[in-house]
């Protein structure tokens, strides 16, 4: 019985090392755990952004396709400026631009429910009042408060005109 119950405290001293080293871990690399969780579950998320160049006044065009389970899913893109100024149109460092066929912006909550694949294109204009420059977009699939996938910022310019 005493062999037993050091065997157990030594089991017992394995499994919280092994829990303490996922922490950790997950603390340094959640992305890993996030590509993990994404592939246990068989989703598949792609999106993009059509040019990298956009004149101002001009629509930016994103595309996002996702596979997989949502209950109030919905799709976003997040404009930065990459000098990390001040935005005219929010007061902000960034742009937050939910695509509106599938997030309420009244409720807050997600439209997408069920099992997808779920797809979508959607612009938004460039303010006239915008700086030139380099600029950065990160699309990425929500559920709820959750974010369930991202792409990379994707770099793009705004100029004045068509020779810039």
């Amino acid at each position: 019985m005493l062999s037993l119950t050091i065997g157990g405290q030594q089991l017992l001293q394995t499994l919280a090392l092994i829990v303490g080293i996922i922490l950790v871990v997950h603390g340094i690399w959640p992305a890993f755990f996030v590509e993990l969780d994404m592939k246990v579950r068989r989703t598949d998320f792609r999106a993009n952004v059509a040019g990298r160049k956009v004149r101002l006044g001009q629509p930016i065009f994103l595309k996002a396709k996702f596979n997989g389970a949502l209950r109030d899913g919905y799709f976003t893109a997040q404009i930065t400026n990459m000098k990390g100024e001040i935005l005219p149109t929010t007061k902000l460092t960034y742009e937050w631009l939910p695509y509106n066929d599938t997030y309420d912006i009244n409720t807050k909550r997600g439209l997408l429910r069920g099992s997808g694949p779920f797809k979508c294109d959607w612009s938004w204009r460039i303010p006239l009042n915008y700086m030139i420059g380099e600029y950065e977009v990160m699309i990425a699939v929500y559920d709820g408060d959750r974010r369930i996938r991202a792409t990379k910022p994707i770099p793009f310019k705004v100029v004045r005109g068509s020779h810039d």
